[in-house]
């Protein structure tokens, strides 16, 4: 498969893991009582691909969840924890005075773990925005 990266525009058809999507959707299904099926539409497998330009990571296709299942994932009381591993690890990488761009933020608790850091953060649930703008 080969597919053009995201972050770099290069073209890469490295696979590292070919993931089927109908096991994708019932282990939602199972473990979070969510239905994503719909999200998939016809994709069968969704691949993590690797970028030897650029060294990213990213999944193909890219496949955008529906307002209603970020909602959904939302009233879970885990989903914003303020407190996250992946959060520590992340911020970790990340240099004082970067740029940081956090493309599905949620209610934005990541960038508690940042320090000097010039953060902004995208989030396209109505819900998170509102929460994010209440908590400054």
């Amino acid at each position: 498969m080969q597919c053009i990266c995201p972050l770099c525009s290069n073209q890469t058809e490295v696979i590292i893991e070919t993931l089927d999507a109908q096991l994708i959707s019932n282990l939602y299904r199972e473990r979070f009582d969510l239905d994503v099926a719909s999200n998939f539409g016809d994709v069968k497998h969704v691949y993590l691909m690797h970028c030897c330009w650029c060294d990213l990571r990213f999944f193909a296709p890219s496949i955008e969840g529906a307002e209603e299942f970020y909602k959904s994932l939302g009233e879970k009381p885990w989903y914003y924890e303020s407190i996250k591993e992946e959060y520590r690890v992340v911020a970790g990488f990340i240099a004082p005075g970067s740029s940081v761009l956090d493309v599905g933020c949620g209610i934005g608790h990541f960038f508690l773990y940042l320090t000097d850091s010039d953060y902004t953060g995208v989030e396209q649930n109505n819900d998170a925005v509102r929460k994010a703008s209440e908590l400054g």
